[in-house]
């Protein structure tokens, strides 16, 4: 069978070749719901809310027959009932694009470092099983909008990875070709603009590579500046620098293989998984997917939430390393990196910033080793938030940091995951007990808006399930205690991510969500 959901439209073939005609609309999307959980069982609840809108009807009966209409075109035995939900039985033989598209892109970055021009070949074929627009078919369904992030980031990975690999064999007019039309598609893409000033530059038009620059700066408007790394290639080519610095962003993706022997529970959702998943990264499993989707489903604007938290992390980190003068970052609880990562803010700032990670999800960690391997000045250590002992006495720490001096500690997005039993305060405290005067404690924290009733204030519980890791949002009087013995920097308050200190046009765009109390305290002397 021959199944292809990445194009505008839904294409179905039997084991013969000839193509089925999906002319019902539900069917098509329940084939593309069920087609990305790449053969495993999708829950009945879960296609529900990937299919429809919250309506009065019954939405139980809509998806039976949908899945007896599509039985009635498929191959016998291809869509299988099983206990909780249903499945789409895939074979060796089959061909399925988006299996493909993932097998390609990892065979090009295995291969990109040593030879380029293979990687080039082998991302343009995985590109090309993508239409225009992308995923037609894929539900419209908010639930299902975490999957639509997560696998268009995907494409965005390989297009800006292709672009990458382009520049290294010197190909510079496809780069130009390439990356000029797909920043008509995404305009704010700094990392591809910065791709393109590249390109231009080195292909001796530096006036235009200039131009390119003050086009995405005019989109920001008046009161943005554009992020550090995009300033950077701007005055390197403004300054006709010899040598632009600059070398492909390290890639890494653990085979399925390569993540079961690794320990890593895929049956359990992990907070820095659904993370990424909502910022459209890769590295997530089902279950990840599963959990975002019904956040998703109970509050529509879950996937702007993970947004605007991560844009306060960047903002934060650069106020620090430029207004504050930190050359040290501990970073309790990093995640998966699908957006900058505080290294590279800092270094913009402060190129001999030092930088140490800290998670306790398997795949973050093989991933951040795999990043960090050449860098003697950042690093990653497996531990758990909740125990800042075993964190500020480790080895690697005390090797990288040295905590005599002004240092940073960010505790992002993490302390919702701490049960009210681990003693959440108590935690925080001992991070802010082991700053040096002059040092800065970052929290981020979720809170549950006097919007959402308390049914959706559930469901962000629910997601996890009971005995995983949980989520805990708390309120403004308990989260500013976390702050006690620190003085909070301007605007001297918590404030929801969006209102902290905003120094782009999407940060005043995003704001007033009301899910986050975020702050940064400094400890005076």
């Amino acid at each position: 069978m021959e199944l292809r959901i990445l194009g505008h439209r839904l294409v179905v073939k039997d084991d013969a070749g000839t193509s089925i005609v999906m002319s019902r609309g539900q069917v098509r999307e329940l084939l593309c719901a069920l087609a990305i959980g790449s053969g495993s069982v999708v829950s009945t609840s879960v296609l529900i809310e990937q299919l429809w809108e919250q309506s009065g009807g019954d939405p139980t009966k809509g998806l039976k027959q949908a899945v007896y209409n599509a039985r009635q075109l498929l191959p016998k035995g291809r869509l299988r009932t099983e206990e909780g939900g249903y499945r789409l039985h895939l074979v060796e033989t089959d061909f399925f694009d988006l299996i493909e598209f993932r097998r390609l892109t990892d065979e090009a970055r295995a291969v990109r470092d040593t030879a380029p021009q293979n990687a080039v070949a082998l991302y343009q074929h995985a590109l090309s099983l993508w239409g225009t627009p992308p995923l037609g078919d894929l539900p419209q369904a908010v639930g299902m909008e975490p999957q639509r992030q997560s696998l268009l980031g995907e494409l965005q990975d390989a297009r800006e990875e292709l672009a990458e690999a382009l520049l290294q064999v010197n190909d510079f007019r496809e780069v130009v070709t390439l990356a000029a039309r797909w920043l008509f598609e995404d305009p704010f893409n700094e990392h591809l603009r910065g791709l393109l000033m590249l390109a231009h530059n080195s292909a001796g038009r530096k006036g235009e590579a200039l131009r390119t620059y003050r086009d995405g700066i005019a989109l920001l408007g008046s009161d943005a500046r554009p992020g550090g790394w995009l300033e950077g290639v701007a005055a390197q080519i403004t300054e006709n620098r010899p040598s632009t610095s600059w070398k492909p962003r390290p890639v890494w993706l653990a085979s399925e293989a390569q993540r079961q022997v690794g320990g890593i529970d895929t049956t359990v959702p992990s907070p820095a998984r659904i993370y990424d998943c909502l910022l459209g990264g890769k590295d997530n499993f089902a279950v990840d997917r599963e959990a975002a989707t019904i956040m998703a489903q109970a509050y529509p604007p879950t996937v702007q939430v993970a947004r605007v938290n991560r844009a306060f992390v960047i903002r934060a980190v650069r106020y620090l390393a430029k207004e504050a003068g930190i050359r040290q970052f501990i970073d309790v609880g990093t995640g998966l990196p699908t957006m900058e990562n505080v290294h590279e803010v800092a270094r913009r700032v402060g190129p001999d910033a030092r930088v140490l990670y800290v998670d306790h999800d398997p795949i973050v960690c093989a991933y951040g080793r795999a990043l960090l391997a050449t860098d003697d000045n950042v690093d990653l250590i497996q531990a758990d938030v909740r125990h800042p002992q075993d964190i500020l006495e480790h080895p690697t720490t005390r090797r990288l940091i040295d905590v005599g001096q002004p240092l940073a500690i960010l505790v992002a997005a993490v302390m919702h995951f701490v049960p009210d039993e681990d003693d959440p305060r108590a935690i925080v405290t001992a991070y802010s007990q082991a700053l040096p005067p002059g040092g800065y404690l970052v929290i981020s924290h979720s809170t549950i808006p006097s919007t959402v009733d308390q049914h959706l204030a559930r469901t962000a519980k629910d997601a996890w399930g009971e005995g995983r890791s949980g989520i805990h949002p708390r309120d403004h009087a308990t989260i500013a205690r976390f702050f006690d013995g620190l003085t909070l920097v301007e605007p001297g308050r918590l404030v929801d991510a969006p209102d902290w200190r905003p120094d782009l046009a999407s940060d005043k765009v995003e704001s007033g969500l009301g899910t986050w109390w975020v702050g940064v305290g400094r400890k005076d002397g």
